[in-house]
């Protein structure tokens, strides 16, 4: 059986600021606070259901890397980049994304 530290049990607040204040925390925290904008920029411009076809797979940079279900789904994502992008920008406030890439993926997705 492992043993147990000593010392004093810390408040989860108090653990969970020491989490916020370190760089690759707050990075990861701006990574998934810009991932949510996309999804919402999608479901805005787009609609639900064309949006469910297309969503963000990785960030290279400052691109982030939108997987779409088929070729006609990138197409209709491509004629909208402007808006999207502009409604990414509406949502953040910090400029982590410049640009939107799209790639068709479609094992991406499982049938149900």
């Amino acid at each position: 059986m492992p043993r147990r530290r000593a010392g004093q049990a810390r408040p989860l607040a108090d653990l969970l600021a020491e989490l916020g204040e370190r760089s690759d925390m707050r990075y990861g925290r701006r990574r998934l606070d810009t991932t949510q904008a996309i999804e919402g920029a999608l479901q805005a411009v787009l609609g639900k259901n064309a949006a469910a076809r297309c969503q963000p797979a990785g960030y290279i940079g400052t691109t982030a890397i939108l997987a779409c279900r088929s070729n006609a789904s990138a197409q209709i994502v491509a004629m909208h980049l402007p808006q999207i992008m502009d409604d990414v920008r509406r949502r953040v406030d910090h400029a982590d994304v410049q640009e939107l890439r799209l790639t068709v993926v479609p094992d991406y997705w499982t049938d149900s």
